[in-house]
């Protein structure tokens, strides 16, 4: 599917100010271990936030996970007072879907000395603390596309002047590179510029891709006209 999950930390809370902190959390949770083992085959670790199929999807991108005792030399050396308790926002239909995943993600996490409380037990709750993100620490978010552009994941989510959770994060100079990407019309150029987009979200510590989903369509070889769409049902049904 045209889909990412991420976590992505809010810039302005106590953790994401603390030097290194976020990045250590970010940076120890092993995803390709933590993904297939939580969702198996219905899931495809992700690298970046764009999933195959998007222009932008670099496939050959490896992210370096950090040993645990180096995670746990980052929070130290951060200033924070261990225990840390963080206030997390994910809808409710997410935490009923990935439930195994965000308990495992936890427990990694809760072996840092550091626990996270989910607050946002309803979808209202959930949809309002994208404009008070003041009030939490971290969201863990679902995205399906809306159509095939990086421009649906880029700038809708992240844009200062209207993305979705610009409150958790955004920035000028991510704002010039999405913006530049959007008015680029030639496609080598644009799908560099999407990649510049990926990088800045991972190099600030903040943001850790998790996965892009999967669904399956079988079909037996006497199938004709079978073709997949971009939204649900994914199949055209009424062409084959």
């Amino acid at each position: 599917r045209k889909s990412t999950c991420f976590v992505l930390f809010n810039a302005s809370s106590a953790v994401a100010r603390a030097p290194g902190a976020a990045s250590a959390l970010t940076g120890a949770v092993r995803v390709h271990d933590l993904v297939r083992s939580a969702l198996g085959r219905f899931a495809q670790p992700a690298e970046g936030l764009l999933p195959p199929g998007i222009l932008g999807h670099d496939p050959g991108r490896r992210r370096q996970p950090l040993a645990r005792e180096a995670a746990a030399e980052r929070l130290a050396l951060s200033g924070l007072e261990l225990p840390v308790r963080l206030r997390a926002s994910i809808s409710p239909a997410v935490q009923a879907r990935l439930g195994a995943l965000i308990a495992a993600l936890f427990r990694e996490w809760e072996a840092l000395g550091v626990t996270v409380s989910v607050e946002t037990p309803t979808l209202e709750a959930h949809v309002a603390s994208w404009e008070k993100a003041g009030d939490f620490d971290l969201t863990l978010q679902e995205w399906e596309a809306d159509y095939d552009d990086p421009d649906n994941f880029t700038y809708t989510l992240f844009h200062s002047e209207g993305g979705l959770f610009r409150r958790f994060y955004s920035s000028e100079a991510l704002d010039r590179l999405v913006d530049e990407a959007r008015g680029e019309g030639r496609v080598a150029a644009r799908e560099a510029l999407c990649r510049r987009v990926e990088e800045h979200l991972l190099e600030t510590g903040l943001f850790l891709p998790l996965f892009h989903g999967v669904d399956y369509r079988v079909a037996s070889a006497a199938v004709r006209g079978l073709a997949f769409e971009p939204a649900p049902p994914q199949v055209a049904y009424s062409r084959i």
